[in-house]
């Protein structure tokens, strides 16, 4: 276990009033906004997009949408998604769609049996099915929606930081995701790093620093905890990309 110094004494209230922790959300008016925003994506010193989003609280569910528009040289993309959850954290929904530079759409749902990918191309009249078997509660981390860090970040603190001694603590833990853009389950681990004083955009702050990696990519993410462990930077090293919060 690490210690974590500041601020997560703060987060348990957050969490009953945000997307990880909505059990008291009949306490809360119908559609709350939890979240909302803009993160500036920079690859190798060069802003390529953004990812503009919004984390919705409505009562029973909590819903994220996310709209990404890249523009790197004369390359442009622009994709859609909608995840939808329960208060627990269980999936209802997701569905993310393409319009830019192909058409394309894939929407998730679950059944009796399995978790099911229901995948639509522009030349395929009828959709491909594939299907997972894992758990409703699987975490969704689709490509390029960095907002599903913000709520990976949440479940993390919620699930695997407590006090010890008068002192948050965070473990180290695996988890399963589920990646749609690339059809498959993967592992992570997720790590509390340490807090650190972090210049974001001229103005010095004082940040937690948590890792995710999988077999081959490393994400480094800093999160305020006086602003409800909102991610304010995220870094990716093995492709030199940067996103910042707006």
């Amino acid at each position: 276990m690490k210690s974590l110094r500041v601020g997560l004494v703060v987060l348990s209230a957050f969490l009953f009033a945000s997307f990880v922790a909505m059990g008291a959300a009949s306490k809360q008016p119908a559609g709350k906004v939890v979240d909302s925003g803009t993160f500036e994506i920079v690859v190798d010193g060069k802003r390529v997009g953004t990812e503009t989003f919004t984390i919705h609280d409505q009562g029973v569910n909590n819903v994220t949408t996310s709209q990404i528009k890249i523009a790197a040289g004369t390359a442009k993309a622009e994709q859609s998604s909608v995840l939808e959850m329960t208060n627990a954290g269980g999936l209802v929904r997701y569905s993310w769609k393409e319009t830019s530079p192909s058409k394309s759409q894939s929407n998730i749902e679950v059944t009796q049996n399995a978790v099911v990918q229901h995948i639509l191309l522009p030349e395929n009249k009828k959709p491909l099915d594939v299907p997972y078997m894992v758990s409703p509660s699987t975490m969704i981390l689709d490509d390029n929606a960095f907002v599903h860090r913000q709520l990976l970040v949440w479940r993390y603190l919620r699930g695997s930081c407590g006090m010890k001694d008068g002192k948050q603590t965070c473990d180290t833990v695996k988890l399963g995701v589920l990646v749609p853009a690339q059809h498959v389950m993967a592992i992570i681990s997720v790590e509390y790093v340490g807090n650190e004083k972090l210049a974001i955009k001229g103005v010095e702050r004082d940040l937690a620093h948590i890792r995710i990696m999988s077999d081959d990519v490393e994400w480094d993410l800093w999160a305020d905890p006086a602003d409800a462990y909102k991610v304010v930077r995220i870094y990716i090293p093995s492709n030199k990309t940067e996103v910042l919060r707006n």
